[in-house]
């Protein structure tokens, strides 16, 4: 499923960039919510036990009775948090050259202030990115990017118009060719609960992400709109962790995009362990909503978990 839900994938990874702790003057805190939570379209909870490092490796197979074997590899993927839950460190890799991973190093408030990111195995692709906080007088916060040049690529504004609940973040951020581009987002909450993410560009395009809860609190569908038109549906059937075992993904008209199961096992502190997941059907009709690569209809991912007392991949931040 990790293919199919880009959109919301692209916005949640932007979220966890901004999981930080309250700083120590007392200013309203930069962004606390995204703690624990890895970039994962099928999970939106947070991980239980607080673990410092989590691992996930991907296994695709074409025939539904050999779904208890490993398969053909895939993808990996590893993220580190730091005590407070914070991302500090991401690697995706599919083969030694296709690869990539970004080092998130945080001030002592917290604060990412410094992001190293490269690709492929010769790291020809390196970036480095200072991040510049700030506090204004009318209360909102300034992050400053800075290239590895010197140059100041992107300036955001966030503000907390909702007393925490709504995070605000207007933008403006050069293109290679020289445009500069300007985006509003809205990331709305009840609590630690993603309600809608909503993308507003200057140009007047907009993007929303609506999310709908069960009076359990596990999520139970998901509408997309482009320019206040539906452009797809996500609808969850959730076991009792509050994990989905079905995933039906729609198109604007309610024909039935692609049909998804997933089956888990846990570990001691209730996180998933493994996770089997089986395509039941697609609609080529559809196929822009599709992965354009080698398709496998079924895929194990398993996932590794270390809590704190472990032994964690250290990372200098």
């Amino acid at each position: 499923m990790k293919q199919y839900l880009l959109f919301v994938f692209a916005l949640g990874w932007g979220l966890s960039f901004f999981a930080c702790k309250q700083g120590p003057s007392g200013a309203a805190r930069y962004y606390a919510k995204g703690r624990w939570r890895v970039a994962d379209p099928n999970s939106y909870r947070p991980l239980k036990g607080q673990p410092i490092e989590v691992g996930d490796s991907v296994f695709g197979e074409r025939e539904e009775g050999r779904m208890d074997s490993t398969g053909k590899f895939l993808e990996s993927e590893k993220w580190i948090f730091n005590k407070q839950g914070a991302l500090r460190y991401r690697r995706l890799f599919f083969t030694d050259s296709f690869w990539n991973e970004t080092i998130i190093r945080r001030n002592d408030s917290g604060e990412r202030h410094f992001i190293v990111m490269h690709s492929g195995a010769d790291k020809k692709s390196d970036t480095a990115m200072i991040f510049k906080l700030e506090v204004q007088a009318d209360g909102r916060f300034k992050e400053t990017t800075i290239d590895p040049q010197g140059h100041t690529s992107r300036i955001s504004f966030i503000s907390f118009p909702s007393g925490g609940d709504v995070l605000k973040e207007e933008f403006q951020e050069d293109t290679a060719s020289g445009a500069k581009i300007s985006t509003t987002d809205l990331n709305v909450y009840d609590g630690d609960r993603l309600l809608q993410l909503v993308e507003q560009h200057i140009s007047g395009d907009s993007a929303r992400a609506e999310y709908f809860y069960s009076t359990r609190g596990f999520l139970d569908s998901i509408i997309n709109r482009m320019n206040g038109k539906i452009s797809r549906r996500d609808i969850f059937k959730n076991n009792e962790s509050g994990d989905p075992i079905r995933l039906l993904t729609l198109s604007p008209m309610g024909d039935t995009v692609e049909d998804h199961t997933c089956r888990y096992e846990y570990d001691r502190q209730g996180n998933w362990s493994k996770r089997w997941e089986r395509q039941v059907s697609s609609n080529s009709q559809y196929g822009e909503f599709l992965f354009k690569g080698d398709h496998y209809p079924v895929t194990l991912t398993i996932r590794r978990i270390v809590y704190p007392g472990g032994d964690a991949v250290a990372v200098d931040d």
